[in-house]
């Protein structure tokens, strides 16, 4: 059943976005030789004087046109050069926070790709991070730790504002729900923020009378969620046990293979018995 939706929202895989990276970079230097973009370790990311910018919009509306260089081309000057100006607004004004208020939002990354760049950021669990970025029709940017102080707003205020806006967008949100003997459901729109709707509790709390507490969810991939009920089957949940893991080491946007559980009082942790199978992999190979 699980490889039914593997299939269903089959996405382009990484080596693809990795080569689309880079013929956006070559666009780049090309036309705006005196501006330093940078690939970044996420193939959908790429980066400016500090600010992490996304390519997921850019790759989108690449894939709905002809897919021709020069449509590439044009999709790059159109994009890039809005993004320019954004960027020359973002940094000229010291109190830019109402611009960024209106479009942020939460978003789950591995723990590496906050290595290279001072993303603002805290755990989420397991080796994934909640970190949070500026979403519009002109940009994709993470929020970097100094923004903060050029703001002069606290990580309280972004994580608020972000949660918010995220459930603003959730209000006629479709929940892909199945019946038992076992209970699960799928959130899987493909707008990049699949994985991180786990986060506003609004959502969890509907996954919760549905699927009851405690219930568990994998994110093996930037969009995909799945959340499964405490009563599944055990060879069900093998099964999407398995599935996490090939998502997650095949599928674009890779988070976690692991398993997480949602508690009665909304409290989100990795599983023990993932922690507990991830430490006997870690002995296995010592």
């Amino acid at each position: 059943m699980i490889s039914r939706f593997a299939r269903l929202f089959k996405k382009n895989d990484l080596d693809e976005l990795r080569a689309f990276q880079a013929r956006v970079i070559s666009l780049l230097d090309d036309l705006y030789p005196e501006c330093p973009y940078e690939a970044c370790q996420d193939p959908s990311t790429i980066k400016l004087d500090g600010h992490a910018l996304g390519l997921t919009n850019i790759h989108s509306a690449f894939l709905l046109g002809t897919q021709s260089e020069s449509s590439l081309r044009q999709l790059v000057v159109e994009h890039f050069g809005r993004l320019a100006g954004t960027l020359e607004m973002v940094d000229s004004q010291k109190a830019s926070w109402d611009v960024a208020a209106v479009a942020v939002r939460p978003q789950l990354m591995p723990a590496q790709f906050a290595e290279k760049l001072s993303i603002l950021s805290s755990p989420f669990g397991g080796e994934v991070l909640l970190a949070y970025v500026i979403d519009s029709a002109d940009i994709y940017s993470y929020i970097l730790g100094e923004d903060l102080a050029r703001w002069g707003v606290s990580a309280e205020t972004v994580h608020e504002r972000s949660m918010a806006n995220l459930w603003e967008a959730c209000q006629d949100l479709q929940l892909q729900l199945f019946p038992g003997p076992n209970q699960f459901g799928v959130i899987s729109l493909l707008d990049g923020f699949d994985a991180a709707r786990i986060v506003v509790p609004e959502v969890r709390e509907m996954l919760a009378e549905y699927l009851g507490t405690p219930f568990y969810f994998g994110i093996p991939n930037r969009d995909f969620l799945i959340c499964w009920a405490n009563s599944c089957e055990q060879d069900f949940v093998s099964n999407i046990h398995v599935q996490l893991t090939q998502d997650h080491d095949e599928q674009p946007y890779p988070l976690s293979r692991s398993v997480f559980e949602v508690a009665a009082n909304g409290e989100i942790s990795e599983a023990e018995f993932a922690k507990s199978n991830a430490n006997s992999d870690g002995a296995e190979n010592n």
